[in-house]
């Protein structure tokens, strides 16, 4: 008895702090200098790059508000490109390729598909204020496998698209821990050094 009640106790709990909008999740604790962090991508708006501020905002990381030709200009430039001359005041996430597949996964009787592998991969670097690559390229990705029903060809599609977005969230949070595993404390010691070398 006493066990079914504390269970209950911690489902009002949850049910209680989900209500409010308070959720259970680390905040990422960056170095001065690190922030804010700008995300460079071919579309800016694409529902993976609002996936990823909104996972790093949820863990009350800065984000950089670039103005559309700052931030056209210099996404997915090449690492040994020779026109990143536009800095920003933090570090920067750059979204380099993302891959969308759906592949055939099985077979059902009369050669029919019976379920469909859903593959999402995003590939990005890291670069400090000064535009170099300090980490990557790194390829994340995530798999899913979705029944295919023939006959009911819409609810499928629908099911994919509801998959797709689910995936493209994991993503993000995938991304964003990669991102926090980086020694910024190094980068910006490399940097500190670098500004007080004479220069030639």
């Amino acid at each position: 008895m006493l066990k079914a009640t504390t269970h209950l106790i911690t489902l009002c709990v949850i049910i209680l702090m989900s209500g409010c909008g308070f959720q259970l999740r680390g905040n990422i604790d960056f170095p001065t200098g690190v922030e804010p962090i700008s995300i460079h991508a071919q579309n800016p708006y694409s529902n993976f790059t609002v996936a990823l501020k909104n996972s790093l905002s949820s863990q009350q990381v800065n984000i950089a508000s670039l103005p559309k030709k700052s931030a056209t200009s210099i996404a997915n430039l090449p690492p040994s490109s020779k026109t990143t001359t536009l800095t920003t005041d933090g570090f920067q996430i750059h979204i380099l390729s993302r891959n969308k597949e759906r592949r055939t996964l099985t077979l059902g009787a009369g050669a029919t598909v019976a379920e469909y592998q859903l593959i999402e991969d995003v590939t990005f670097d890291l670069r400090n204020p000064n535009g170099k690559v300090v980490m990557g390229p790194i390829t994340v990705s995530e798999r899913k496998t979705i029944p295919n029903d023939p006959d009911k060809v819409v609810s499928t599609d629908q099911e994919a698209n509801i998959t797709s977005h689910e995936m493209l969230q994991v993503l993000a949070q995938k991304l964003a821990r990669q991102v926090s595993r980086f020694n910024f404390e190094q980068a910006l010691n490399i940097l500190a050094q670098q500004d007080k070398q004479p220069q030639a």
